[in-house]
């Protein structure tokens, strides 16, 4: 049985609507509980010491947040925002504990999913220190497309503001809009108002791994 359909098991959850642009729990806040993403998009940002945000990763269906800070009974580290209408069932603290104290396997599925989402962050961050921009941008489509798409369509698609994507790979928002001109001109890419169509996986691929 799968972490999700573990945590589905817990009956006292509450069902929670947030619109586009709404903050779902905040940077320095004390977590109550953790977050599992139902349905939609939620954008995990921290803010650094000059104030400026940038997103440390992206969140959609199935994923749960707020675990690691529950566990670590520390503050939020980060915040959580939705970038479209999301609907995420909240379990507090108290439940949760319950669960894991009723369902042991629930923490070895915990812990895995923590360690995979270590090395995620750890891939980013390596990948921002080593990869020039236009290599992130390459990257970071990529795994947008393979989070958001099913494995059976043709055509990959990722919406995304320009804004978020450059908070994403670390770098400005103009610079975001000459790379992207760049790879419509290569043919790599479409796009359609927000949406970025992806038309030639490997070429973007290979600019992506040509930095590595």
């Amino acid at each position: 049985m799968t972490l999700r359909n573990q945590l589905d098991l817990i009956e006292n959850k509450d069902t929670l609507i947030f619109k586009k642009g709404q903050i779902i729990y905040f940077e320095g806040s004390s977590p109550q509980g953790i977050y599992l993403i139902e349905q939609g998009k939620v954008k995990v940002t921290k803010t650094s010491c000059s104030g400026k945000d940038f997103i440390t990763h992206i969140a959609s269906k199935g994923d749960i947040l707020s675990y690691g800070d529950l566990s670590l009974d520390t503050r939020h580290s980060c915040s959580g925002i939705a970038m479209e209408e999301t609907i995420i069932y909240f379990i507090y603290k108290r439940d949760f504990q319950e669960a894991l104290h009723n369902h042991p396997e629930l923490l070895e599925g915990f812990f895995q999913q923590l360690v995979n989402h270590i090395r995620e962050l750890e891939s980013k961050a390596c990948s921002i220190a080593y990869k020039p921009v236009r290599g992130r941008l390459a990257e970071a489509l990529l795994y947008l497309a393979k989070k958001f798409n099913n494995s059976n369509k043709v055509t990959l698609s990722v919406t995304i503001t320009r804004k978020d994507l450059a908070e994403l790979i670390g770098t400005a928002r103009e610079t975001v809009n000459r790379l992207l001109s760049e790879f419509r001109h290569d043919r790599y890419i479409k796009t359609e108002g927000l949406t970025i169509h992806i038309i030639n996986t490997k070429a973007l691929q290979k600019t992506s791994e040509m930095y590595g």
